[in-house]
Formats: structure tokens, C-alpha cells, sequence
């Protein structure tokens, strides 16, 4: 097949099983497959518990649409909180 706009052969990539890139974890030296270092935002133990209230206000979603609604919501505020923490240390400094 050719492409329009570069006259070019279009050729297809082969089929690739397996993941391509891991989305998140590190090899056993610290890094990720494409050599760079991994970036830690949470402690395992916090990120634990941040994934167990997400998953708690999730299931609870059936028997109570606007708690659940309201309990992810205060979960998504704190997660996004601490993560602007260091940017705004480093504007006031």
C-alpha cells in the first residue's frame, strides 16, 4: 500500500506479543526496560491504601451512586494534592 501524502510504501510492523514496555514496575537493578530510572510518587504502602479507598468507593458505587461519587472524589483530591506538594514548595521558595 502506498501513502498518500509521501508516495511512500506503507510497510506493517510485524504482530508483537507480549507488552512492549512495562507501564509501571522497574527491572531488578531499579530501572525500567528503556534504561531510565523509574520515578517513585508514593511510597508502596501509600499507594496501597490510596488504591483501597479508590476501590472501596468504586464498589460502593451500586448501593450508593453519590457516596461513592463523593468518597473517590475526596480520594482523587488528596492524591492530587500530594502531588502538587513539591511544585509548590519550589514556587514559594
Amino acid at each position: 500500500m502506498t501513502d498518500a501524502t509521501t508516495g511512500r510504501g506503507m510497510e506493517q510492523e510485524p504482530a508483537r506479543s507480549g507488552p512492549t514496555a512495562a507501564p509501571t514496575g522497574g527491572t531488578e537493578h531499579g530501572g525500567t526496560e528503556s534504561g531510565h530510572e523509574a520515578t517513585v510518587l508514593f511510597p508502596h504502602d501509600e499507594s496501597d491504601t490510596f488504591e483501597l479507598q479508590l476501590q472501596h468507593a468504586v464498589s460502593g458505587f451500586v448501593d450508593g451512586p453519590r457516596s461513592g461519587v463523593e468518597e473517590a472524589d475526596h480520594v482523587l483530591e488528596e492524591l492530587t494534592g500530594r502531588l502538587t506538594e513539591p511544585a509548590e514548595r519550589l514556587l514559594h521558595v
